[in-house]
């Protein structure tokens, strides 16, 4: 998990779902927005991907944990939100990582 000092807040969640910009992949969808005061990064598992509140919480600490690997390489001012596709427990831990990662790098989020 994150920390909750890098996780964003309601408010911050509610502006970049009406202001952001989309990115998606087979596993994710990424919305962001860049020239903000702080990075910060939220993991979504919405009830579309499994009824049963385990395996959605399991789906976030996944894709939270994968975030965790690179967040210090994210540029600064990124506000973000990973929504899951699926419930994730049919794909690795390596298979998560690399596709928020393809994401991140196609929105040019991660410092070179």
């Amino acid at each position: 998990m994150l920390k909750k000092s890098n996780r964003l807040t309601t408010k911050q969640v509610l502006d970049v779902l009406k202001n952001g910009k989309v990115l998606s992949s087979p596993l994710f969808i990424l919305r962001y927005i860049i020239n903000q005061s702080d990075t910060r990064i939220s993991a979504v598992a919405p009830v579309k991907i499994a009824k049963k509140a385990v395996i959605r919480n399991r789906a976030r600490r996944r894709v939270y944990g994968a975030i965790r690997e690179f967040f210090s390489s994210i540029i600064s001012g990124v506000h973000a939100i990973i929504f899951s596709r699926s419930d994730l427990i049919s794909y690795d831990f390596e298979s998560v990582r690399d596709s928020i990662k393809d994401l991140l790098v196609k929105g040019n989020l991660i410092k070179k």
